[in-house]
């Protein structure tokens, strides 16, 4: 006689699945040695000598195995009927088909042996909830299906959006993404002789704007990394890539940076002194302190000699 001990940890609340199934072994343990099922001793006592197999979380594929191989001369051990399924019909079906394999049927839970026609009257009364219940999932289902459609559009108008928004502030995000600038294998002279005039654009050393690529999550760059990129000696796709990033954004950045400058410079001097000089009035200005700034003490200063425009 072959004996199975089937084990299904069902989740419990404060109990892990390791704990549930040393439970259901040592119950199940205890039912077949007290059927009479052959037992053997060990360090902690009596044994059944069978073959444990452990059910895997949310499934019941080893049950099937079990019940397409388990015959007259073998013995079916668990530790409650609940193991046999997980919804009242699959329950039926799954008991039906050990008595009807002629194995010997021992639960724990169940020291009187099971009455197949009982399960069934029993399980029928909850068909209906059974029904409703599959009903509800197909609808949670269908739900998170559409749920999933609106998401993918709404991340679609995000991006929309996002590049909609780099394009306005002087990133030429096509060219970035779809590597417009075509780096060929031994480098790109062009490319490089455009980044170049944005770098002194900015006023940046090659060290300096070798570092604006950390902020990208890459390595400082070194000066001759960035020599090398903007003569077109280094045609290493990412490292070309990174710079460029690094390079357009910096500049997008100093061009909002002037544009705010400029709106509080002209802020300032409204608030301030009324309305901007003119060029006239600013170059009389100009004239006048120089003039003062060189005369030597006791010197007369001289007048004006350009008269200020109304």
């Amino acid at each position: 006689m072959n004996t199975i001990v089937y084990l299904r940890p069902q989740p419990a609340p404060g109990q892990s699945a390791d704990h549930i199934v040393k439970q259901q072994h040592a119950a199940a343990n205890a039912a077949g040695i007290q059927a009479g099922l052959p037992s053997q001793r060990d360090g902690d006592g009596l044994a059944l000598v069978a073959r444990t197999m452990t059910e895997p979380a949310g499934g019941e594929r080893t049950l099937q195995q079990i019940l397409s191989a388990i015959g007259p001369d073998d013995a079916f051990v668990t530790a409650t009927l609940g193991s046999l399924g997980t919804t009242p019909t699959s329950l039926v079906v799954n008991a039906s088909k050990l008595v009807a394999s002629g194995a010997r049927l021992v639960i724990a839970d169940l020291p009187s042996g099971l009455d197949l026609n009982l399960l069934r009257v029993v399980a029928s009364a909850f068909r209906p909830l059974e029904e409703r219940a599959s009903r509800l999932s197909a609808e949670i289902d269908a739900m998170y299906a559409s749920r999933m459609v609106e998401r993918q559009e709404h991340e679609q108008e995000v991006r929309k959006s996002l590049v909609n928004s780099m394009m306005a502030n002087g990133i030429d995000v096509a060219s970035l993404l779809t590597g417009g600038h075509k780096p060929a294998a031994k480098g790109d002279p062009a490319l490089g002789k455009q980044l170049k005039t944005i770098r002194e654009e900015l006023a940046l050393s090659p060290e300096d704007a070798g570092k604006l690529v950390v902020k990208f999550g890459h390595a400082a760059l070194s000066k001759s990394d960035v020599t090398g990129i903007e003569k077109g000696r280094i045609a290493d796709v990412a490292l070309v890539d990174s710079y460029t990033v690094a390079l357009r954004a910096a500049k997008a950045k100093a061009r909002v940076a002037q544009k705010i400058d400029a709106a509080i410079f002209n802020a300032k001097a409204t608030e301030q002194h009324g309305q901007p000089l003119t060029a006239g009035e600013a170059a009389t200005i100009a004239a006048n302190v120089k003039s003062k700034s060189t005369a030597k003490r006791g010197d007369p200063i001289p007048a004006a000699t350009t008269p200020i425009q109304e």
